[in-house]
């Protein structure tokens, strides 16, 4: 095995320019002994070598010539069965080809990924036997198993199959992360002719609003063809809206106005769209969540609520005819406990004295 190692901070070897200091300010220790001399240089020169070492962070690091490869296979429904039986019949050959010493194992995923063979020496493999769910396709979650599925003394290699349809995750987020690792991807299209085929690309919308504030909800829609669909918006699994449209070759973008969500609690949102040129319905849908709070809270507190409760009434029906409530107090009944302010989306001083 080599043993290479690395300088995290190879400008501050430079530093290394200063031990002649050390020599001529040793030179000039006459009243020392020679052994204490002697001693005294070899004693600073140790101290500022390893200071000098510890701050430039040299690493030394052991590699090995043993090979790790995971198989992240993209089984999701968007994925004929020929380019599915294509893949296998690619990891089965790979892993035919790996030295004896080289370790293989498979990961699938559709939604989510599974774990579906550890990374081991002579693997025999003819097709996956995990359960998963395969109505969406998460690359970016097959990845990030790969990774973990990786034994640690090994180099470690990824190899991709996948159409390219994804609609979880953001995949390249994942590889960044394993490029900066060290750690390769390497990518195997599933490739297929599909003249007509329309997906969900994503849907845009506020997380978070308060009670009876509408929102607009953004969809954006990818098709190949010129083609009518219809445009479903569900709230809790309820159809809300129920929209036809006409879809361009190319990005559509549709925009449902004025959604209203009156109760406070999580929603979950839905897109579904169904188009009369489709190939595969498995990507034409999106899901999100909308956390829907109380009426924005302020907390007034006025230095003269008590002699002149009516000074800002004008400013209070300002505020109040926004959608907002307003909690109008005297300085003297300001909670002791601050946690309470918690409650409070803003807190407004008025003619308070600073004391």
């Amino acid at each position: 095995m080599n043993v290479p190692f690395q300088v995290v901070h190879p400008y501050a070897l430079l530093l290394l320019l200063i031990l002649p200091f050390f020599v001529w300010r040793w030179s000039r220790l006459r009243d020392l002994g020679p052994v204490r001399r002697w001693m005294a240089l070899i004693l600073r020169l140790v101290v500022a070598l390893f200071l000098i070492l510890s701050i430039a962070r040299i690493q030394f690091q052991s590699t090995t010539d043993l090979l790790s490869v995971i198989f992240a296979l993209d089984l999701s429904e968007s994925v004929p069965a020929p380019q599915k039986e294509q893949a296998f019949t690619s990891v089965r050959d790979s892993i035919g080809e790996m030295g004896r010493r080289d370790m293989a194992g498979i990961v699938v995923f559709g939604k989510d990924a599974v774990l579906d063979t550890p990374a081991q020496p002579f693997l025999e493999w003819d097709r996956p036997s995990s359960l998963f769910r395969d109505d969406a396709t998460n690359l970016a979650a097959g990845l990030r198993l790969g990774l973990a599925a990786f034994p640690v003394e090994s180099q470690k290699r990824i190899v991709l199959f996948s159409d390219g349809n994804e609609n979880r995750g953001t995949v390249l987020e994942e590889a960044r992360r394993l490029a900066g690792m060290g750690i390769p991807v390497d990518v195997v299209p599933l490739e297929y002719q599909t003249e007509e085929e329309v997906y969900v690309e994503k849907i845009v919308y506020p997380n978070r609003v308060n009670e009876e504030e509408p929102i607009d909800v953004e969809l954006y829609v990818n098709s190949r063809v010129d083609t009518p669909a219809h445009l479903r918006l569900f709230v809790q699994d309820e159809l809300i809206r129920d929209q036809p449209v006409e879809l361009k070759a190319g990005k559509n973008k549709f925009t449902v106005p004025s959604l209203e969500l009156p109760v406070t609690k999580l929603y979950k949102l839905e897109v579904r769209v169904e188009a009369e040129a489709d190939t595969s319905i498995e990507n034409n849908r999106a899901t999100g969540f909308v956390s829907v709070t109380g009426k924005p809270n302020i907390l007034l507190v006025e230095g003269d609520y008590d002699t002149n409760p009516n000074a800002a009434e004008e400013f209070v029906a300002q505020i109040q005819s926004e959608g907002i409530d307003v909690q109008r107090i005297a300085p003297d009944q300001v909670p002791i406990d601050q946690s309470l302010f918690l409650s409070y989306d803003a807190i407004i001083l008025s003619n308070v004295n600073a004391a």
